[in-house]
């Protein structure tokens, strides 16, 4: 199978903070901790797929300005195919503001910017070339963005590439007939416990998913520090969670999808290639930031090394033999 996987999602500068409680509103805090890096959920799958040997290219639009310049660079230094990737002459990069509690959790402040437009940069290779296709739910929030990625959708189902769509941890009410019409076209929907009860009425975690998923949709719900589980043609699937001191949470659901695609495309068995993206969701929670922050193989191998099925470390060492 192609190693090669269109990405379409975010390419941002992020700008994360840790604060140890947040302030009454027109109160003051003061970080203990900065950190910027180039992030956004396109950048994060994508630079997590190049690390672990795929050729991920970013369908992203950026602005003609100094954030946009770093942002390309630092995806281009990670092997992440850019060409594209667009560049806006008027609008801004996004920028987002990520400010981290001391409980690890992440509260989000964006402007999207250059994000909310739809570049004319070249999309390659062709869909038929490709292993598969990623579609940021984010992309599904504003209208162009949200009819370019429809239309990808349905011209990688017309060519047979199996199609992943990763939901962001909340769904603006608006957005959800555009996710469901989205999610009629995907192999793989990764979702949180809100995203998926939000879309189908269903509180319950795996009766939402047995909702949510049909005859060659599989449904993934990420649970946190509970782990995952997955409903889908071939049943139930249950993964712990892997314990962890976290950090920040930032990115964690990134690496996740990009993990469980790496190993899927890679030929791992259903729980093999969740128990993979699991140490890779768990791994990225240990660090501050996001895109080039997040975890390495390497960096999972260590932390998690000897929790990894059998099948998923062979699988992992083979990928990255430096490790």
């Amino acid at each position: 199978m192609s190693t090669s996987v269109r990405v379409l999602g975010d390419v941002t500068v992020d700008l994360t903070l840790r604060i140890g409680t947040y302030p009454r509103e027109g109160g003051d805090a003061f970080a203990a901790e900065r950190r910027m890096a180039t992030g956004g959920c396109g950048a994060n799958v994508a630079i997590t797929l190049a690390r672990m040997g795929l050729s991920p290219h970013v369908v992203a639009t950026v602005g003609d300005d100094v954030w946009g310049q770093q942002a390309i660079a630092a995806l281009a230094s990670e092997g992440v195919g850019t060409e594209t990737v667009s560049r806006d002459p008027v609008a801004l990069t996004h920028l987002t503001v990520i400010i981290v509690s001391g409980d690890a959790e992440r509260t989000m402040i964006g402007h999207s910017g250059a994000s909310a437009l739809v570049g004319t940069a070249p999309l390659v290779p062709p869909v038929d070339a490709l292993g598969a296709l990623v579609v940021s739910g984010y992309a599904l929030f504003t209208s162009a963005r949200a009819r370019q990625a429809l239309r990808l959708i349905s011209a990688a189902h017309d060519a047979r590439v199996p199609v992943v769509l990763d939901l962001p941890a909340e769904l603006p009410p608006a957005a959800h007939d555009t996710v469901r019409k989205a999610a009629d076209g995907v192999r793989v929907l990764v979702t949180g416990t809100a995203a998926i009860s939000a879309l189908t009425g269903r509180r319950q975690p795996a009766r939402a998913a047995e909702s949510a998923c049909g005859p060659h949709r599989q449904v993934i719900v990420t649970l946190g520090p509970g782990g995952c589980l997955s409903v889908g043609p071939d049943g139930e699937e249950r993964v712990p969670g892997m314990a962890v001191r976290a950090v920040d949470t930032t990115g964690a659901g990134d690496a996740f999808v990009a993990a469980y695609l790496a190993g899927w495309l890679g030929g791992l068995g259903l729980r093999d290639a969740l128990a993979l993206a699991t140490a890779f969701g768990a791994a990225a929670t240990l660090s501050q930031g996001t895109g080039t922050s997040l975890p390495r193989p390497a960096d999972v191998w260590r932390d998690f090394g000897p929790q990894l099925p059998s099948a998923a470390a062979t699988w992992l060492r083979s990928v990255r033999p430096d490790i």
